[in-house]
C-alpha cells in the first residue's frame, strides 16, 4: 500500500475538523472521523449512561419484527436532548455558503449535482404536501446555502449557547448527519451482540442510520424524533400507503444515493463500492427484509455493474473497539497516536480538535473557511478590540488540547487563549494578505505579523515568548 503525502495527509484531516454538507458529499468518509471523535468525548459517554437508565422503558417483548431496548433508548435520547435546525435556522444562526465559493473548491459537478438533488427533493416534497415552506430554495435561487456543517458532540453540544434566552435550552443544535454520527457512536457503547451491523443510508438531502440488532431485526433511525422497527415501518406502509412500499419510501428518502459503511462508501451514480461483496449482499439482504422489497434507487443501485476497491483504513479501528465498555481505552488509543504514523488516527484527531497527535497546521487550514460574520475586518486594531470584547474566556472543551474554528469562536462568545489567537491569526491574514505565525505556550497564545507580537489573553501588542515555552507553532 502506498502511503499518502503529509501534504495530502494534511488536507483531508483539515477537511474532517469541521466538513461541511458539500465536503461530506464530495468526501463521506469525513463522517467516519466524526463518529470515531464522538466516542473519544466524555460526553457521550454520558450520554451512554442515560441511554442504559432509560432502557427499561422500552422493554423486549421478543417480537421477530420488533428492535432491541437500546436502539428505542438511543433515538429517544438523542430525540429528547438535541434540537433540529430547519435550513432557514441554520442560515440565520450560523450563515450562509456563497455556492460560487463552494464550486470553486470543490468543483462545479460535485456541488450543483449536491443542489439538483437537494431541489428535485424539496420540489417532489412540497407536491407530495409533506414540505410546507420553500425556504430553502429561495436561500439556493439567491445563490446561497445554509451553512450546514458537521462535528463532534462536544461542539454541537455549545451551540446550546446561540439560544442563551430561552429557559431550558437544549443540550445541542444537531443536522441529520450529526444525529446519525452520534447514534452510530452510541451503538459502539452498547452491550456485545447489541448491534449486528449498522451503516448510514443517505442522500444529499438527509442522512439516516440503518441496521440489525443482535438478533437481527432491522431497524431505520431516519432522524431525531423518528425511529423505525420492522412492525413500525410494516404498520405505516399498510396504514398510510395502501401497502405502496416504494411511496412510502420516496415521501421519505427519494433521492437515496450512498451506503457508508465503517469499509466505506458504496455510490449508488457511480457504482463505485469500497463496501465488500460479502458485506453488501449481507446488507441488501437486511434492507430487502426491512423494507419488503428493496426501493428502486436501491435495486437499481446493484443492477448495475459494482466495481469494488479495498476498504477503508477505518474499519480496523471501528472493529477494535466495536462494542466498547471503556471511555478510557479509546481516549487512551487516541493519544498514543502521537507516537504512531497513522493516517485514519490523524483524521480522527482532527474532527476531536485535539492538538496532541495532529499536525497543527491542519486547524490552520481548516480555520481558513470560517465564517467571519459581523467581525469588522477594516483594521487591526478594529480585530483586536473585537477579540478584547468577547466575554467569555474559557473554552468549550474540557481539555486544553483541543481547539474551536474561528468562526465558533465568534458565535460561542469567545474561548481559550488558543481559540482566540486562531480567530486573531485568520483575521490578521485577510485584513493585511501577511505572513502570521502563532505561538501556544502553557498559559498563554501569541500572534505574530512582521515584528510585532500580540497576546491572545490580553489583545495588546508584547514582546515574543521564549522559544522555551513554546508547546505548538501554528504556521504553513
Amino acid at each position: 500500500m502506498i502511503n499518502p503525502s503529509a501534504s495530502t495527509v494534511d488536507e483531508s484531516a483539515a477537511r474532517c475538523v469541521r466538513p461541511n454538507l458539500f465536503d461530506a458529499y464530495a468526501d463521506s468518509h469525513l463522517i467516519l472521523p466524526i463518529v470515531l471523535a464522538n466516542l473519544a468525548s466524555p460526553r457521550l459517554w454520558t450520554l451512554a449512561e442515560k441511554l442504559k437508565a432509560r432502557v427499561a422503558n422500552f422493554p423486549d417483548d421478543g417480537d421477530p419484527h420488533g428492535v432491541s431496548p437500546f436502539i428505542r433508548a438511543a433515538a429517544k435520547q438523542i430525540d429528547r436532548d438535541f434540537e433540529h435546525l430547519r435550513p432557514e435556522d441554520v442560515a440565520e444562526l450560523i450563515g450562509i455558503f456563497d455556492l460560487s465559493t463552494e464550486r470553486a473548491r470543490l468543483g462545479t459537478d460535485i456541488v450543483d449535482t449536491a443542489v439538483h438533488s437537494i431541489i428535485e427533493s424539496c420540489r417532489y416534497r412540497m407536491e407530495r404536501g409533506t414540505l410546507k415552506a420553500d425556504a430553502l430554495l429561495k436561500i439556493i435561487e439567491a445563490g446561497q446555502f445554509p451553512a450546514y456543517c458537521y462535528t463532534n458532540i462536544d461542539v454541537i453540544r455549545a451551540h446550546r449557547r446561540l439560544l442563551h434566552k430561552r429557559a431550558h435550552p437544549p443540550a445541542g443544535l444537531t443536522s441529520c448527519v450529526d444525529e446519525a454520527a452520534m447514534f452510530a457512536a452510541l451503538t459502539m457503547t452498547m452491550p456485545e451482540n447489541t448491534i449486528f451491523d449498522c451503516v448510514m443510508l443517505s442522500s444529499p438531502t438527509h442522512s439516516t442510520a440503518f441496521g440489525r440488532d443482535g438478533i437481527g431485526r432491522p431497524f431505520w433511525f431516519f432522524g431525531k424524533n423518528l425511529i423505525f422497527s420492522k412492525a413500525d415501518w410494516d404498520a405505516r406502509v399498510a396504514e398510510s400507503y395502501a401497502g405502496d412500499t416504494q411511496q412510502a419510501f420516496d415521501d421519505l428518502l427519494p433521492q437515496t444515493d450512498r451506503i457508508l459503511s465503517i469499509e466505506g462508501v458504496f455510490d449508488f451514480r457511480s457504482g463505485a463500492s469500497e463496501i465488500t461483496p460479502d458485506n453488501i449482499s449481507s446488507m441488501i439482504n437486511g434492507l430487502r427484509h426491512f423494507f419488503g422489497t428493496l426501493p428502486r434507487q436501491i435495486q437499481n443501485a446493484i443492477d448495475k455493474t459494482i466495481h469494488y476497491a479495498p476498504p477503508s483504513g477505518f474499519a480496523a479501528i471501528f472493529r477494535r473497539f466495536l462494542p466498547t465498555d471503556n471511555h478510557k481505552a479509546f481516549a487512551d488509543f487516541l493519544h498514543q497516536h502521537e507516537t504512531i504514523d497513522d493516517s485514519e488516527t490523524d483524521l480522527v484527531a482532527a474532527a476531536f480538535r485535539t492538538l496532541r497527535g495532529c499536525a497543527p497546521r491542519v486547524f490552520l487550514k481548516a480555520a481558513r473557511q470560517a465564517l467571519l460574520r459581523h467581525f469588522d475586518l477594516s483594521s487591526i486594531d478594529a480585530a483586536l478590540a473585537q477579540i478584547r470584547a468577547l466575554p467569555l474566556n474559557q473554552s468549550i472543551f474540557d481539555d486544553p488540547t483541543r481547539i474551536t474554528m474561528p468562526d465558533e469562536t465568534l458565535l460561542f462568545g469567545g474561548g481559550s487563549p488558543h481559540d482566540k489567537a486562531l480567530l486573531l491569526h485568520i483575521a490578521l491574514e485577510r485584513i493585511t494578505g501577511d505572513t502570521v505565525v502563532t505561538l501556544i505556550t502553557a498559559d498563554d497564545a501569541f500572534v505574530q505579523m512582521g515584528h510585532k507580537t500580540w497576546s491572545a489573553t490580553t489583545g495588546v501588542e508584547c514582546s515574543a515568548p521564549a522559544d522555551a515555552t513554546i508547546l505548538v507553532r501554528l504556521a504553513d
